[in-house]
């Protein structure tokens, strides 16, 4: 029900679920092994989100981290919150020679209400820190593994070429004066003219 855009007004908690496209950047500082990635480090957040819970999980080609706990921050002069979170890193087997099991901590820094980009800092118990960028893939977030999120941006991002191919087949049809109006529908421009 926060959702919805009345309701969603009223509030100060941006909308921030679904899958996210993740690029790591970590600090020269970073005590990170030699032969360790120095980033930047692709990954997917998948967020799952309703007013009172929130659960992320990043997932990297080596590892993944789920949420342990998480709080909403709103400063005194924004009206927007922002969402910080500890998260538990497990990185897959074969991985666990340079980079053990770790604890770390996010803050997520959304722009807007609905943002489609992001940015968050992250530190973790490594003495590890860096910047994330984010940019929205699509609502659904229910990814398992890299290969899988991967998957899903490459089947998001095909539908958006076909649909923004469609609509330029559209308008190469239109008459040209209802083609400069921008966007607007048939209907509009007749009514203004």
């Amino acid at each position: 029900m926060w959702r919805w855009p009345l309701i969603h007004r009223l509030t100060g908690r941006p909308r921030i679920d679904g899958l996210w496209h993740a690029s790591l950047e970590p600090t020269p500082e970073s005590h990170i092994p030699p032969e360790g990635n120095r980033g930047p480090i692709e990954a997917y957040l998948a967020i799952s989100q309703t007013y009172w819970r929130f659960s992320a999980r990043l997932i990297t080609k080596e590892s993944h981290s789920t949420t342990r706990s998480h709080f909403w921050i709103q400063e005194n002069s924004q009206d927007l919150e922002w969402v910080s979170f500890i998260y538990d890193n497990s990185p897959r087997q074969r991985y666990q020679h340079r980079s053990s099991r770790h604890l770390g901590t996010c803050t997520l820094r959304p722009g807007s209400r609905i943002p489609e980009k992001m940015s968050a800092t992250y530190f973790t118990d490594r003495y590890t820190q860096g910047d994330i960028q984010l940019q929205l893939i699509g609502r659904d977030g229910t990814v398992a593994a890299f290969n899988e999120a991967e998957e899903k941006r490459a089947e998001l991002e095909t539908a958006r070429d076909r649909s923004r191919a469609r609509k330029a087949k559209l308008r190469a049809w239109l008459p040209p004066k209802w083609r400069q109006q921008s966007g607007r529908s048939p209907e509009t421009v007749s009514r203004s003219n």
